[in-house]
């Protein structure tokens, strides 16, 4: 899990089962338009949205968010704040790195991000 805070607007993200630019997944940390998409949703490069977190109420905009991840074989698991925004089976990527991404961009900027506590268990 990761515990963070942001100011916005903001596209930034847990990656988790890193391996490639394009053989990854992450725990987003956005605000999207289109398709319309918030904090939590699982992304894949190369196959985008894997599940959409369409409930914006969930995010803290002002304050602390807790992000939690659970990657067990194909099942990928993603709660915000404890309520449950992911739950679906893929295999693009069984293992890899974790980091955090900030994405580029003026429409983005300036985009900070503040991490309060990471915790991670080996399943």
């Amino acid at each position: 899990s990761v515990t963070y805070r942001t100011e916005w607007p903001c596209n930034s993200g847990v990656w988790f089962r890193y391996q490639t630019p394009d053989k990854a997944y992450q725990a987003d940390i956005l605000e999207y338009k289109n398709p319309e998409a918030y904090s939590g949703t699982l992304y894949c490069p190369g196959k985008l949205f894997l599940a959409i977190n369409k409930d914006k109420t969930l995010v803290n905009r002002d304050g602390w968010n807790t992000i939690k991840i659970r990657a067990q074989g194909d099942h990928l698991q993603i709660w915000l704040n404890d309520r449950q925004v992911a739950d679906v089976h893929d295999a693009t990527t069984d293992s890899g790195r974790i980091g955090f991404q900030v994405h580029p961009g003026a429409e983005f900027g300036p985009m900070k991000i503040v991490v309060r506590e990471v915790l991670l268990k080996r399943l």
